[in-house]
């Protein structure tokens, strides 16, 4: 495990790798921020907010990002220079998360307004404007196709159980929806081939659901346990392998998209888990907590173990194994 950054000012809300790799974006309590994902370095501040920050996300060319805030704008920036280059002005309350287009030419934004807007990318522009939700929303996602946009939240109207909705980015129709009787979906994420959706929600329970092919279908596969927590953050591995929780039980776990397996869980953050991100090729697994910390791990098991035996003085006991490796026995010493 590394620290890239220390005793940041407030919850490290979001964070986010570029597509290359080599750089990290985070928002907290004042602003964005890019670090060398490398280093740690701090690169740039993105300052322009004049509330807390919310979310982060690059668009797929890593030329951008946008972050979102209580000051109830979007705002877009040169992931290369930090310098400001459109503020979405609209919403009426905080906007909670906002997502890049597949194709980088439209994003969309969630807001505690009730509202999902859609803009275009180039001119800050507001193309679209839909309102299924009242009270608490909590978040967004593009498809992997970019044929439709998710978001959950409280119902306005209708059946109250339908939390999670999945509508047209171009006309605002609703295209499907999916139920949770009782719970909020807090987090969510499609796997990349866009055939998966993993669901976590505000009572630390989760729910992964397999996606037809046209994308307006759901058919739940497995109900992961090991969450005591509100469900933060959750996203896929590059390969699909793989997903990552973060909650605010203070840990984040890796789980087997394939079974909803429980595979790895870390700990160290001194309070909940909000932010998770894999390094684009997979191999490094960033956190965010509302220690103010970033902390990556490495996700090889090779090098966990090599890890966990320089920091551990005595052999490791089989019990061990088996909790924090998920291994039925623990592996060789390296002669």
């Amino acid at each position: 495990m590394a620290f890239l950054a220390a005793n940041l000012p407030g919850i490290v809300s979001s964070l986010a790798y570029s597509p290359d790799g080599t750089r990290l974006a985070t928002t907290n309590n004042d602003q964005g921020r890019i670090w060398d994902a490398a280093t740690g370095r701090l690169l740039l501040t993105l300052l322009g907010h004049s509330s807390d920050t919310n979310r982060v996300v690059f668009s797929s060319d890593g030329t951008r990002l946008v972050t979102t805030s209580d000051d109830m704008t979007a705002r877009v920036w040169d992931a290369a220079t930090g310098k400001e280059l459109l503020t979405l002005n609209g919403h009426t309350a905080r906007v909670v998360a906002a997502a890049f287009s597949p194709d980088g030419k439209r994003l969309a934004t969630l807001s505690d307004d009730g509202t999902a807007r859609i803009w275009d990318a180039s001119t800050g522009r507001e193309m679209l404007t839909v309102s299924w939700f009242e009270g608490v929303v909590t978040d967004l996602a593009f498809s992997p196709d970019g044929r439709y946009v998710a978001t959950a939240g409280f119902p306005k109207s209708g059946d109250s159980s339908l939390r999670m909705i999945l509508w047209d980015p171009l006309t605002g129709r609703q295209l499907s929806a999916l139920s949770s009787p009782g719970k909020l979906p807090s987090a969510f994420a499609f796997r990349l081939d866009g055939r998966q959706l993993a669901v976590g929600y505000i009572d630390g329970s989760m729910k992964v659901y397999g996606i037809s092919l046209d994308g307006l279908h759901a058919t739940e596969l497995f109900t992961p346990r090991g969450h005591s927590g509100w469900i933060e953050d959750l996203v896929y591995s590059p390969d699909g392998k793989r997903f990552a929780t973060a909650s605010d039980d203070g840990t984040t776990t890796l789980w087997e998209a394939a079974t909803g397996q429980g595979l790895l869980t870390l700990s160290g953050h001194d309070g909940g888990v909000h932010a998770v991100g894999f390094s684009p090729d997979g191999t490094r697994l960033a956190t965010g907590g509302v220690d103010g910390t970033v902390r990556i791990y490495l996700l090889r098991i090779e090098e966990l173990v090599n890890l966990a035996r320089s920091r551990l003085t005595r052999t490791w006991t089989t019990e061990e194994c088996m909790r924090y490796l998920h291994m039925e026995s623990c592996p060789p010493a390296p002669g």
